[in-house]
């Protein structure tokens, strides 16, 4: 399972009661992980899934996905796609800078290596580009890992295994 997706569902801000839909799946190795945990998961992905739905879900992700598109507009236009598909909560994860060892040819914002688009984000950069494409506040989940709530019970702070102090959903379930 992906860094991302292992770290919501340790941290509870996935629950086995949401619907999850993980927009840029790939070849599906993380809904396939999660469904045999018992999630209720789908996914698309316009390379290897593209034959399947976009659905409405109460949580959807998009985990390394910004980062491999060429073009800025293109970006936005996901981002907007994946915030109306979202019920409750949307997950999003990108490469930072330091992650792209090696360079290729650059390309806009990114470089192309190994025939692939990259692009590193640096974490202000990254926040900024998501507040103002959908004008909603990211709670920082971890380094490149932002969530946006639309229905959750509250958010609180905590301190992450570096003891930095970081914004965490909760969600509240009912005993």
């Amino acid at each position: 399972m992906s860094r991302p997706m292992r770290f919501c569902i340790q941290n509870q801000i996935i629950l086995k009661k949401d619907s999850i839909f993980d927009y840029g799946c790939g070849r599906g190795f993380d809904i396939k992980k999660l469904r045999e945990l018992g999630y209720k998961a789908n996914g698309f992905d316009p390379y290897y899934a593209k034959e399947n739905p976009l659905i409405y879900s109460d949580v959807v992700t998009c985990l390394f996905v910004l980062d491999v598109i060429e073009n800025h507009s293109d970006r936005v236009e996901v981002l907007k796609k994946i915030w109306l598909l979202s019920r409750k909560l949307l997950v999003v994860a990108v490469r930072q800078d330091g992650e792209i060892r090696t360079r290729g040819t650059p390309l806009n914002d990114g470089y192309i290596r190994l025939r692939t688009f990259q692009r590193g984000w640096h974490q202000p950069e990254f926040r900024a580009f998501i507040e103002d494409t959908l004008h909603q506040k990211t709670y920082l989940l971890g380094d490149g890992m932002v969530a946006l709530t639309k229905n959750l019970d509250f958010v609180h702070s905590f301190k992450d295994r570096r003891n930095i102090i970081i914004s965490k959903i909760v969600r509240h379930t009912p005993f």
